[in-house]
């Protein structure tokens, strides 16, 4: 049988038929998950914005640090949305409508990154490594507040009397500092290695009807394969942010690990004192940790289960195991999105008092209920 190209007819013809597979499958899935992110995404943003407004307006029940830390946290993850919103107009609509002949996506693309001269490329890159910079920032924010967050927390439950002169406003404000410092950094790196304005085989030009040639480049993370692609700096990039994930995986799960030590270290003081409740400030303290081992676990194990998915992906051929491929690489997607919606659900969704702040009849309702349990209580000693 006669090579051509270096492979088999068989083989060509076999590969081609798998792409095929390939090609209607990753297709059908971004069709479902477009529609699915073009639901879950306004709803998500729709309960940080509530969560929001709950901690700086409601009666929360947090400390005032709490409070702060939790609005840094959420707010990264509200800016984090912008992310998410600028991947469902630029993609996951294009994703889900393949045969219309509207391509907003598109178009916000040519209007954000335009540019009609071809020597404005070196303005271009700039510009793109900005805007993921910008993107990117909140993104790793997020976590590194959370496991900040925590230690303090937990500092706070450990040693409530030195915790009052210890964690100051002003330390408050540093530690702060400090998380977006170490955030800025990390982003900053990612950026300047990994994203490129110029990632497929040339520069997309249009030539208009008087025969001037229009300059539309392309802002993403450009793939691997690209010609134009830095292989060196693209192969660094990925790695560095492998490991800043599984650093943030680390830290999430130390966090955890020493949120469930103190508080169950706290109970068992309070059981050997004899003292059955907390007063209202270790009251609250204490139930702030615990919704922050909730977040915690939640990081852990979607940016890891994320991580292994995106190794395993990296690991297997793209049209023999196809489906793996597909199958890994979008619930490897869809996992690292999941806590920057859950935190809001943590801080406040499990709570009485945000359905309270929002809807005040189920307040009267709640307050009638127990005065009436309390009442027939209270009848049967009588009687």
């Amino acid at each position: 049988m006669q090579r051509r190209n270096g492979t088999w007819p068989e083989e060509k013809i076999y590969r081609g038929f798998l792409n095929l597979l390939r090609t209607e499958l990753k297709r059908d899935i971004e069709y479902h998950s477009g529609v699915v992110k073009a639901v879950g995404f306004p709803l998500g943003f729709l309960l940080q914005i509530l969560t929001i407004i709950f901690l700086v307006r409601g009666q929360s029940g947090y400390s005032q640090s709490a409070r702060s830390w939790f609005l840094v946290v959420l707010s990264a993850d509200v800016c984090s949305t912008l992310y998410r919103l600028y991947e469902l107009i630029t993609v996951d609509f294009q994703n889900a409508n393949p045969d219309s002949r509207e391509t907003p996506g598109m178009d916000f693309m040519y209007l954000m990154w335009g540019l009609i001269r071809a020597e404005d490329k070196e303005l271009q890159e700039v510009m793109c490594k900005i805007f993921f910079f910008i993107l990117y920032f909140p993104v790793i924010l997020s976590p590194v507040a959370l496991t900040i967050c925590s230690l303090i927390r937990t500092y706070a439950v450990k040693y409530p009397l030195k915790a009052k002169f210890v964690l100051t406003k002003f330390r408050d404000r540093c530690l702060m500092l400090l998380a977006a410092g170490i955030s800025a950094a990390a982003s900053l790196v990612f950026c300047m290695l990994l994203i490129e304005p110029f990632a497929w085989l040339g520069p997309f030009k249009v030539t208009t009807l008087d025969g001037r040639r229009r300059y539309y480049g392309r802002c993403s993370i450009p793939d691997f394969s690209s010609f134009n692609t830095n292989k060196t700096n693209h192969a660094i990039g990925s790695l560095i942010m492998l490991v800043i994930i599984f650093t943030i995986c680390a830290l999430t799960f130390v966090s955890s690990v020493i949120i469930i030590i103190v508080l169950f270290d706290s109970k068992r003081k309070r059981l050997q004192m004899g003292v059955a409740t907390h007063n209202s400030s270790e009251k609250n303290e204490v139930r702030a940790t615990a919704i922050l081992l909730g977040m915690n676990v939640s990081f852990f194990f979607c940016f890891l289960m994320s991580r292994i998915c995106m190794v395993v992906n990296t690991q297997v051929h793209i049209f023999y195991d196809y489906k793996v491929s597909i199958l890994t690489e979008k619930f490897a997607a869809f996992a690292f999105t999941i806590p920057y919606y859950t935190n809001a659900l943590f801080i406040a969704g499990l709570s009485k008092r945000f359905y309270y702040f929002y809807i005040p009849c189920l307040q009267r309702l709640g307050s009638a209920t127990s005065k009436s349990s309390v009442n027939s209580s209270g009848s049967q000693r009588t009687l």
